[in-house]
Formats: structure tokens, sequence, C-alpha cells
């Protein structure tokens, strides 16, 4: 139900506060010094993309390994179904926390510009997509979904793993800071974090571009 606290990340950390840059073209060419992404996260009401609903999400958008705090969203849904006392146990999100929160469609205005010409970045990020999806199909919604890069299988490549590791995993990998797990803005700054340092690996293994990056995850071709 969960894949997140709201303290600045410690390692790849918030730069000084300032306006976002001008969002450039993304293309194959594009530095990886340079792309635009947004991390995204969300919690919800259990893994099943098709009867479970989203009760919160966290973005955050970079640009390279450069953060904008100012830019941080943290929203809590109403998903118009009770919340499990299993995933209330994990995320802390209860019907009562949610009772007079805004649903979906209400709150999609705001969240839409933040995965607007940018990659989404996220750990698993396809649970998070699909839940983006079903939201969406139920508002009777459209989406132009962006380009995706998922941390957990970059730190699996760039690693050596034989899996897609888990975000508490990634961190310990990296020695990364675990305050603020299963709320959607910390597991949002906690995955920052850990892509900031997957960028330095790239960067050591001769991956400039982000089609260079694209191109060796297609291959599984990624080892520093």
């Amino acid at each position: 139900a969960t894949k997140s606290g709201t303290k600045a990340p410690e390692t790849g950390g918030p730069s000084k506060p300032g306006r976002l840059p001008v969002d450039q073209r993304i293309g194959e060419d594009t530095p990886l010094s340079q792309l635009a992404v947004t991390v995204f996260d969300c919690e919800t009401t259990g893994l099943n993309t098709l009867q479970d609903r989203m009760v919160s999400f966290g973005t955050l958008r970079m640009t390279g390994v450069k953060q904008y705090p100012l830019s941080a969203m943290d929203v809590v849904i109403n998903p118009g179904q009770p919340i499990p006392p299993l995933a209330t146990s994990i995320h802390g999100i209860t019907d009562t926390v949610v009772a007079h929160a805004p649903n979906f469609a209400e709150v999609w205005p705001q969240l839409a510009p933040q995965l607007t010409d940018t990659v989404q970045v996220g750990h698993h990020i396809a649970f998070d997509v699909g839940f983006i999806e079903r939201e969406l199909g139920l508002a009777g919604l459209n989406w132009a979904a962006p380009k995706l890069l998922d941390t957990a299988r970059l730190v699996r490549l760039l690693k050596g793993l034989h899996h897609d590791p888990s975000l508490d995993e990634a961190a310990a990998l990296y020695g990364l800071n675990l305050i603020g797990r299963h709320s959607a803005l910390g597991d949002t700054l906690l995955t920052a974090s850990l892509y900031a340092r997957l960028l330095e690996d790239c960067q050591a293994a001769g991956i400039s571009t982000f089609g260079g990056l694209r191109d060796s995850l297609s291959a599984g071709r990624l080892l520093v």
C-alpha cells in the first residue's frame, strides 16, 4: 500500500531555493546534468491498480542533481472508499484524515504541470504510473504519459544485483537516511537523493546523456 517524512535529504540534498529554470525539450542528446525530472511517489489504499485508490502523492522537481525545494508538493486525496487498516498501519493516513480532502480530479490541475515537459522519476515507477492512470480513467481525464526512469532498475544495473531492490535496500547501499519513510513526500525526497547518487554513478560509467542512459537500460548494461 506504500512505497515517504518531511525532512530534506542529507545526500544529494536541496540546493538553495530558486526559480525553476525554463524547461528545455528533452531529447536523446540531453545531458543528464541538464535533464529536467519530476520525482514522484504516491500512497494508496492497497497494491491493486484495478481496485485500490490513491490517498496521497508527493513531488519534487530536479535538474540534474539540483533540487528545487520550493517546487515540492505533499497532497492528501480523498479516495472515495474506506482505507484498510493494513494500509493505514504503513502510511498513517486514516479515513478521518482524508474526510475533507479533495478527490484526485480536483488536485489533477496542480499535479499535471509537474509532469509536463519533464522525465518522471520514481522507485518502482510503474506502481505510481499505474495509479495515476487508474485515477485519470475514473475521472474521465486524459494524459500524455511522460518519459520514465525507474531508480530501482538503475540501482539493479549499476550495482549488478539480480533483483530490483526496495527503496530501503537501495538507500542502505548508498548510505542514505531513512527518515520519513512511507509518506509520499518523504519517499519522494529519499528517491530524489538516491537519483542524484545514481547520476554520479552513471557519469562514472561513462553515460552522460538521456539517450545513452536509456540505451544502457534497454541493453541491461550499466555496471560502473
